[in-house]
């Protein structure tokens, strides 16, 4: 009698899942159980209805009660895995769809679900095995997308493309593909058919947020940044909480100052920060914010979402008895802000003390620089079509000790290997001026001035203090024997010369307040800023104007090579630096060719980054702590020549004779820290 009333129930709540109302017929096939507590198939459905309504504790009880009763049901072991795979219980779930296969190894979704499990743990090779036992059996258009994709986490390009291309063939409207293909283009810098296949994406889907994320970072990465604001501002639309989004717009348009809501979009941004949502990734937060301690919690939020900080599969080997072996580890080995100041230490470390090696995660552009540091390093690896664990591996393997991270946030980076922790020492410095937010790194590289010891609380890393400045320069950079006069860049021949040649999205409204107000304080001076695109100076001009001073007071400089750049410094008078992102390798740039730089002191790291160079080069008259006072000072140079020519004086006979420009010393420093580093991790007692 109660097997009769169960039936009944099974069916009901059968025709209720058939029907879509899977909370009835998780109640009906519930009721039928009381009844008859042993039904294999109830039991299975009901694991089934669970897996719908993603009841997934009660789908393992209700799947696992029917595999006591008959152990040789695939579909159930199958059905087990995938509830368990929800949960993140991987092992079992790895056990479970095993345990389907052996039963019938044809089970194309069951290898499908395998190989998803092993992306989700990071096991790509195993992925791309069962996703290849799937294809064989019966190729499909997922299964193949999922295969580039286990292909591409390996960096392996080709093969990753030639999947996505059979998921294509096969589903011509299959908009996820061509997404896919775009985003390695991206990796492979092939901006221009990255974008066409974003665009192929987005004429199946127009809604794709990810294609037009995709596309819109195709066009940043050539510098179409309106297209790109059109882009990103098209995935807010779409979609307002997708990660990151809203930074990268912001971003966008601080580069070619566009300055529209300025303050409220990045009280916004300051606001969801601080609340630990992923709403800007650090490099783009740094550029405006003026608060170290949400500086610190981008830096977090962003290393918890986007890297993986578990895994520490390595052991180190005893130290060596001969040399410390330092890893530099940097996406821009050639004619890049970070070279151009590194190049000269390379050279000079103690060669018998220090075996010094490069990873490579960019690439060899034959310049000048790159043909230095190919001489300056014992070795230049290149990892970049190395993924993670194997660039991890390559490093444990030479058995470096002290492993420096010259990115951060910054360029190409590569945090992933060192969440790894390839190596017993991790050390962050001079790509990216501000703490990372997370344990893998060991040591930040900073002076007193750059981190005071009031700030020390708002950095994850031990702060390694060099003497002077953190800042290393080369004094082998040389400015072209060109003679430039000012017409051929658009300059008055008489009158003032304000110049600030930082990058455009160091540029906001609040630091551009204070240089209307002293051009207008200043009779015949002009603005010379270094240009980003096109749009930046029809936007400038705008703002100018808007302040009440004339926008043909500001003049635009194109990029040019580098000895020429230098050269060109002569024509100016004054540089004037950004707040709150100061200037720092242009900075070092001005003075060594003897321009001034003004400053004012910021309360972040590279708001302090003028005023450290500044201080090694015994110029602390530079330095001022106010806007107000930076104005005043400003002009106040720019009418009294007398100061102003003392000041250049100054600037020369000192480039010769104080630490900011005295490489020897700052690579002895800098070897002095090491090595300490090195004998308190291994010999901590001594």
């Amino acid at each position: 009698m109660k097997k009769e009333e169960a039936n009944q129930l099974f069916i009901q709540a059968h025709h209720a899942q058939q029907n879509g109302d899977l909370i009835s017929a998780e109640k009906l096939f519930q009721a039928g159980l009381k009844l008859d507590p042993e039904n294999f198939n109830a039991l299975n459905l009901l694991g089934i209805v669970a897996i719908q309504i993603h009841d997934f504790p009660l789908a393992i009880r209700s799947i696992e009660a029917a595999i006591l009763l008959n152990r040789s049901n695939a579909l159930s072991f199958a059905n087990l895995g995938f509830a368990q795979h929800a949960i993140k219980m991987h092992e079992q779930a790895e056990m479970s769809y095993q345990n389907a296969l052996n039963i019938n190894p044809q089970l194309t979704d069951v290898l499908f679900n395998q190989g998803n499990l092993y992306c989700d743990t990071g096991e790509f090779n195993k992925a791309i095995l069962s996703y290849q036992k799937a294809i064989a059996i019966q190729p499909n258009h997922l299964l193949l997308n999922n295969l580039g994709t286990a292909f591409k986490e390996l960096k392996e390009w080709d093969k990753a493309l030639a999947s996505y291309q059979q998921s294509i063939s096969l589903n011509p409207n299959f908009a996820i593909a061509y997404n896919n293909i775009g985003s390695i283009l991206l990796e492979l810098r092939d901006y221009n058919r990255a974008e066409t296949y974003f665009s192929k994406a987005l004429a199946l889907n127009p809604n794709y947020v990810e294609a037009h994320v995709g596309r819109g970072n195709a066009f940043f990465n050539r510098k179409q940044y309106q297209d790109a604001i059109s882009d990103y501002g098209k995935a807010i639309d779409i979609n307002p909480n997708f990660p990151f989004i809203r930074g990268s717009l912001f971003h966008a348009k601080s580069l070619c100052c566009d300055w529209g809501q300025f303050d409220t979009t990045f009280k916004l941004i300051v606001d969801k920060v601080q609340n630990g949502e992923q709403v800007i990734e650090p490099f783009a937060f740094i550029g405006a914010s003026q608060s170290e301690s949400d500086s610190l919690l981008c830096s977090t939020t962003f290393i918890e979402n986007q890297i993986k900080t578990n895994q520490r599969p390595f052991a180190y080997p005893p130290p060596s008895t001969k040399k410390i072996k330092v890893g530099y580890l940097c996406g821009e080995f050639r004619h890049q802000a970070t070279s151009i100041l590194m190049a000269e230490l390379y050279e000079l470390h103690d060669k018998t003390s220090f075996e010094i090696y490069a990873f490579d995660n960019g690439w060899d552009d034959a310049s000048n620089i790159r043909q230095r540091l190919n001489v300056a390093f014992h070795e230049i690896l290149d990892i970049s079509l190395l993924n993670d664990f194997q660039a991890a591996k390559l490093i444990n393997d030479l058995g470096i000790d002290i492993l420096v991270n010259l990115n951060g946030f910054f360029g190409r980076p590569r945090n992933g290997i060192f969440a790894l922790k390839p190596c017993p020492i991790q050390v962050s410095y001079l790509g990216w001026p501000g703490t990372m937010g997370t344990k893998f790194m060991d040591y930040l590289i900073a002076d007193e001035i750059t981190i005071p010891l009031s700030s020390r609380r708002y950095y994850s890393e031990e702060i390694l203090y060099l003497p002077n400045s953190y800042q290393v320069n080369d004094r082998q950079r040389k400015a072209s024997n060109k003679r430039f006069i000012r017409s051929e860049f658009g300059l008055p021949e008489q009158g003032f010369v304000f110049c600030c040649f930082n990058n455009s999205y160091k540029l906001n409204p609040m630091i551009f307040d204070s240089w209307m107000k002293i051009l207008s304080k200043v009779d015949g001076s002009v603005l010379w800023l270094l240009e980003e695109d096109g749009q930046m100076g029809s936007n400038l001009h705008r703002e100018a104007e808007a302040r009440g001073v004339n926008g043909s007071r500001l003049v635009f400089a194109k990029r040019l090579d580098f000895p020429e750049h230098l050269a060109r410094h002569s024509l100016a008078d004054l540089f004037l630096d950004t707040l709150p992102y100061n200037a720092h390798t242009t900075a070092s740039d001005a003075l060594w060719v003897g321009l001034p730089v003004l400053t004012c002191l910021g309360n972040t790291f590279p708001g302090r980054v003028a005023a450290s160079l500044l201080n090694a080069l015994d110029v602390p008259e530079l330095i001022t702590q106010t806007l107000t006072e930076y104005e005043l000072l400003a002009i106040e140079l720019a009418c009294n020549p007398n100061k102003l020519a003392s000041i250049k004086t100054k600037l020369l006979h000192n480039r010769s004779i104080a630490p900011l420009f005295d490489t020897p010393l700052f690579t002895n420093a800098i070897e002095k820290a090491y090595c300490k580093i090195f004998q308190q991790f291994h010999f901590p007692k001594q």
